[in-house]
């Protein structure tokens, strides 16, 4: 009997060490051998040691496994530009969800800040929470703010969006986008699925409001990704603007083979900038397209300034000197509203089914090869007796339903690479247009969805 018991005692002994979590992550940090993170706590202490100072440079991470908070509150890694990840993280094609995040930070996401690589990562079912007088700068669903290399990675959750518009229940994220707040380095490969609302309504220190389904602002490269999801971007700030882009809501970066399928919304007392895929593009745009509809709505600026602006495109709603636009296609409607407070108040309302505002259109245009639906629709609503009404649709080439059913019209007019893009199954009548080959499909990330 005693030698039983001592057997028992053993075995109980020896079943509680396996299956206590201390937080230890096993892995010799390298490439051949990265650190796995396989539980909650694991990617807790993770985020611990970098918010602490660690860096990581050099060092190699991975998942073990889909990892779900519990819906904790959740503190990113990388809370500060100082104290940021520059290592490396390797997703496994798994993913983090069930987790909240308060906008009082400076920048949140699951990672804050990030200048090392990210890759093969999903992030799903998350919350931002926050008060309207704490906003947060950047806001991502994957990265708040990127200055490194985010690969083959999607985020599915909503992104801020309040229940209404009242005092107090706006989540003032000023640069929000559904994978990343604001990027500075490399986006390949990926998608965001969700909404993203940026607001802003700080008088004292007045910023302006950057919202896009991928990406709130981009002053990098985004390559061969996509947005599912709709933008809005809201400002109440007479002096400040609103942007807002279905893939983007300002790009002074480089964006090649990418679309975008949400719609896009800019409203502001002061100026609004909307487009389908871009609300204001100062960079080069290269091989897109956008389906989605896009609205600006701009008024009351005249309480400060009496002046108040609303552009909106199919495709991108200003494009300034230095951009520069080819080899794109838009699909969507477009919509300007302007609100006066005073009807001899001045405003100006441009929408155009391809781009609202094109700033070069007088000095030699750098935009080639840009085509336009034939069913798209404007409309424009003014509001007072010295408006600027601007009906800037004879940009683009019309097409068909029947060229955009074809693939010659891809390859052919357009230049696109078979290699990037798959024209299978092309329906234009059922919103089925070109997918990209990189990056992940729609329907996988829905299945994915249904493991956390």
């Amino acid at each position: 009997m005693l030698i039983a018991g001592v057997v028992v005692i053993l075995v109980l002994a020896l079943g509680g060490d396996r299956t206590k979590d201390d937080g230890a992550i096993k892995g010799l940090g390298t490439r051949e051998s990265p650190y796995v993170i396989a539980t909650a706590k694991q990617l807790k202490v993770f985020a611990e040691s970098v918010n602490g100072g660690n860096a990581c440079t050099d060092v190699y991470y991975a998942l073990g496994g889909n990892i779900d908070l519990g819906g904790a509150d959740w503190t990113p890694v990388g809370v500060s530009e100082e104290k940021h990840f520059v290592g490396n993280f390797d997703g496994r094609g798994n993913t983090v969800g069930n987790f909240k995040m308060e906008n009082s930070l400076l920048s949140i996401g699951l990672f804050g800040f990030n200048g090392g690589t990210i890759q093969d990562l999903g992030v799903i079912n998350f919350t931002i929470y926050g008060t309207l007088y704490l906003p947060v700068d950047y806001a991502g669903g994957l990265v708040g703010y990127n200055s490194g290399n985010v690969k083959n990675s999607y985020a599915t959750a909503d992104l801020a969006a309040p229940e209404d518009r009242t005092l107090g229940t706006y989540y003032c994220c000023i640069y929000s986008g559904g994978l990343v707040g604001y990027n500075a380095g490399t986006i390949t490969g990926c998608l965001a699925v969700g909404n993203a609302f940026a607001a802003s309504f700080t008088v004292d220190s007045p910023d302006s409001a950057y919202a896009g389904g991928l990406v709130g602002y981009n002053a990098g490269n985004i390559n061969d990704s996509f947005a599912t999801g709709g933008a809005v971007a809201w400002s109440g700030i007479s002096d400040a603007s609103a942007y807002s882009g279905g893939l983007a809501g300002y790009n002074c970066g480089a964006i090649t083979s990418s679309y975008a399928t949400g719609e896009s919304t800019a409203d502001n007392t002061g100026r609004a900038y909307s487009g389908g895929l871009i609300g204001w593009n100062d960079g080069t745009v290269t091989g897109c397209y956008a389906s989605g509809d896009a609205s600006a709505n701009a008024g009351l600026g005249a309480v400060l300034a009496g002046i108040s602006v609303a552009h909106a495109g199919g495709l991108i709603g200003h494009n300034s000197a230095k951009g520069d636009v080819s080899s794109c296609f838009a699909t969507g409607d477009t919509a300007v509203i302007t609100d006066a407070f005073r009807p001899y108040d001045f405003m100006e309302a441009v929408a155009g089914e391809i781009i609202g505002y094109n700033v070069i259109a007088a000095i030699g245009p750098l935009y080639r090869s840009l085509y336009r639906y034939k069913g798209q629709m404007i409309y424009i609503e003014k509001a007072s007796v010295i408006t600027i009404v601007v009906d800037s649709g004879n940009w683009g080439v019309v097409c068909t339903a029947g060229d955009f059913n074809s693939v010659a019209f891809y390859i052919d007019t357009l230049g696109w690479d078979t290699g990037v893009w798959n024209f299978d199954g092309l329906n234009f009548e059922q919103g089925s247009l070109p997918r990209l080959r990189t990056a992940a499909s729609a329907d996988a990330i829905e299945n994915r969805r249904s493991l956390i």
